[in-house]
């Protein structure tokens, strides 16, 4: 468990690597701190190796290595959550490739590899949770819940109610209820 600025308890996962010296002895260990909420399950942490060799056989003529890999993946976590992309109903891959100073086909491998979805689904977690901290917000009570959806860069109802009950495991009306009657 860890915490976010706001005080906001979270899952996360921690993965270490040993670090060798030339002569193979041991020297120091690097970790990754992986928020729980952007990987769907362990075998993806199972999988995060400093080598490239147990990469997917997509990405194995890649030329980003494993440590680029994950390094460009915390930059993208970073700034999703200084900047709040993800709030910008156009976002585009592109735009996130120039801000991380990549291109999008090394984020879309970065995105896929580290979490097993593809970038819109990544975006909509992010757009999911937003939208649970406004809907419970009592500011927004006079607000629509895809009024507030939208605020969240959902563009259409379809799809903001398909993604959030695909990741939250429930509607946001039943979410809102629940969120009332445990308050």
């Amino acid at each position: 468990i860890n915490y976010r600025k706001n005080g906001e308890a979270y899952s996360c996962r921690l993965v270490v690597h040993p670090i060798f010296n030339e002569e193979q002895k041991l020297i120091n260990f690097i970790a990754f701190e992986i928020d729980a909420t952007f990987i769907k399950d362990d075998s993806n942490i199972a999988s995060m190796q400093l080598n490239s060799a147990d990469q997917k056989p997509k990405y194995l003529s890649s030329p980003l290595s494993h440590v680029q890999e994950i390094s460009l993946f915390h930059q993208l976590i970073e700034l999703m959550k200084k900047d709040c992309l993800y709030l910008d109903s156009s976002l585009k891959i592109a735009t996130l490739a120039d801000k991380l100073k990549t291109n999008t086909r090394y984020l879309s491998q970065v995105v896929n590899h580290q979490t097993g979805e593809n970038l819109a689904r990544f975006i909509n977690r992010y757009r999911v949770e937003e939208v649970k901290q406004q809907i419970t917000d009592p500011a927004n009570n006079y607000l629509t819940i895809f009024a507030i959806a939208s605020m969240c860069g959902f563009t259409t109802k379809s799809t903001f109610h398909k993604c959030f009950k695909e990741i939250t495991k429930m509607t946001p009306k039943d979410y809102v209820e629940q969120f009332k009657k445990s308050n």
